[in-house]
């Protein structure tokens, strides 16, 4: 279960009923380490980018938004290494 105080995804009831609906479809969780981090998010950018450069009506808003979302990282504390294995991956995507 997503936990909100090292999850980027919050305390938002619609997540957490998502994450519990992964699990009842047979989704096992995995650990992963905070090394292990910077990876899932570079595959998660590099599917984004594909998908919106192929399907997206706009590529624009898909550019505005990932800076949005670079500048909401960079200006919140990342998590600790504890945290961040505790999230697991979850948290990297």
């Amino acid at each position: 279960r997503p936990d909100p105080s090292v999850c980027e995804c919050g305390d938002r009831g619609d997540n957490v009923e998502a994450y519990d609906a992964l699990l009842a479809n047979g989704l096992t969780p995995v650990e992963s380490n905070a090394e292990d981090i910077p990876y899932w998010r570079s595959v998660a950018q590099e599917t984004n980018s594909r998908i919106w450069s192929e399907k997206a009506v706009d590529k624009d808003l898909y550019q505005k938004m990932n800076r949005l979302l670079e500048a909401y990282r960079a200006s919140n504390a990342a998590p600790t290494d504890s945290e961040a294995t505790d999230a697991g991956v979850a948290a990297a995507l």
